[in-house]
């Protein structure tokens, strides 16, 4: 009975908060309280702001945008995200190795084997017995496929339709000027020289983007340009090119790319190449000089 009277004072028991002036004195107000009221209005708070973080939390995980059929959704947008990254990633190393190749091409970098490479690494060499063989004993079909070579330039991957949607494409002189050194792939001589003055301009044959911009001592500036049709122009020996000509601009048909320049001879001249499809063609046969 003692203890219930005490904890029944202790909480009846009315207290007064007196609010007074700090540097006065003056009392401003009173606030009287007990305990018990003091606690019930701390209850009644504390379950306020229960009530109020419980139903928060269920109204935002109930609108959550990761809920079981949306977060499968956002699981395979990933998953095709992930895809298109590889897909343009491959196609990105695809280009590098493929522009790395051009520029060793272009840049007579591309290695031959010989008789004792092929003694020392093993692999087997094709020899050379074209030599030896009569014409007057050469298959009907043989020969029927050694003039059709013949008559497509040499070029065994340019098929009569790749042929024809070339010839269809009007594409621009590169620079104007006098051929001094004719197409000959059985050479090694994969386009034409083109004399010109030094300082001339040198133009883009078609619409395109430059793919690839170099410099060499002998050969001076290479640009290679991207056209349609899997078609791509080679410029060699130019003395210096446009500020605003870099890898990945835009041409127009015509549009100066760069100036000519000389070789080591100190002869101003071009030396002009078209491939199509990975392989070089005659620039003669579809450019007109």
């Amino acid at each position: 009975m003692k203890v219930k009277k005490t904890l029944s004072n202790w909480l009846t028991t009315r207290y007064k908060l007196i609010i007074r002036n700090e540097e006065s004195l003056e009392e401003k107000k009173q606030i009287p309280y007990t305990y018990s009221i003091v606690i019930f209005i701390a209850t009644l708070f504390s379950g306020l702001v229960f009530t109020l973080g419980f139903f928060t939390s269920q109204k935002f995980f109930s609108e959550s945008t990761l809920t079981t059929d949306n977060g499968a959704e956002f699981v395979r947008s990933v998953k095709t995200l992930n895809q298109k990254i590889d897909s343009i990633s491959s196609q990105v190393q695809g280009r590098e190795f493929f522009i790395k190749n051009f520029r060793n091409v272009v840049g007579g970098k591309v290695k031959y084997f010989n008789n004792e490479d092929s003694a020392k690494s093993k692999i087997p060499v094709i020899r050379k017995v074209s030599d030896s063989i009569n014409p007057d004993y050469i298959d009907p079909n043989d020969k029927l496929l050694r003039e059709e070579f013949e008559g497509s330039s040499g070029n065994p991957l340019m098929g009569g339709q790749g042929i024809k949607s070339l010839k269809s494409l009007y594409l621009f002189a590169p620079l104007k000027g006098v051929i001094s050194k004719k197409y000959n792939p059985r050479q090694q001589n994969y386009g034409v020289d083109i004399v010109s003055t030094h300082g001339s301009t040198v133009s883009s044959i078609a619409d395109g983007t430059i793919i690839m911009t170099s410099w060499t001592s002998d050969k001076g500036y290479v640009v290679a340009i991207q056209h349609q049709s899997n078609l791509i122009s080679v410029y060699t020996h130019c003395a210096t090119l446009f500020q605003n000509k870099r890898v990945g601009s835009f041409l127009k048909a015509g549009e100066a790319v760069a100036l000519l320049g000389k070789n080591s001879k100190n002869k101003p001249f071009l030396h002009f190449e078209l491939w199509y499809k990975g392989t070089p063609v005659n620039p003669e046969a579809f450019v007109s000089f």
